[in-house]
């Protein structure tokens, strides 16, 4: 057992991966998976959530590399918070399920973005994953 404290390099080194995470986010890419339409519970509540969530992502300095939209969360396609998102820069790319379109009968947004089957949704997710990219889902 060593009654030694932890030295001044070991601190510093602490601060600076802490510094990293917290940073602009230069470096790292970022995207969002929306898995439903409403935040924890399928309410009016639930839905106010997610709405005020994506409020504030819209209000922040985060860029986003893409945006996923799957199952519920594909009727977000049109709302107005995701437009803006589109229109202002802070997301690249917007990815959509073409599945998931169709079992909600829905047509395909007018700004840019890709459609894509599930199974390529589900592997771009798996190798985001592997490749350490910052994944936030959105459930």
């Amino acid at each position: 057992m060593s009654s030694n404290p932890k030295t001044e390099n070991e601190i510093e080194c602490l601060v600076d991966v802490e510094y990293e995470l917290d940073g602009d986010g230069s470096g790292y890419r970022r995207t969002l998976l929306i898995k439903h339409d409403y935040y924890s519970s399928d309410t009016e509540h639930g839905r106010y959530l997610l709405d005020s969530f994506l409020k504030s992502l819209n209000n922040s300095k985060f860029t986003f590399e893409s945006v996923i939209l799957i199952d519920s969360g594909v009727r977000l396609a049109d709302s107005d918070i995701i437009r803006t998102m589109a229109q202002n820069g802070s997301v690249n790319t917007f990815y959509i399920c073409s599945e998931s379109l169709e079992n909600n009968g829905l047509n395909a947004p007018e700004y840019s973005h890709t459609l894509l089957s599930s199974a390529d949704i589900f592997d771009m997710i798996l190798w985001l994953q592997s490749e350490g990219e910052q994944l936030i889902i959105i459930e």
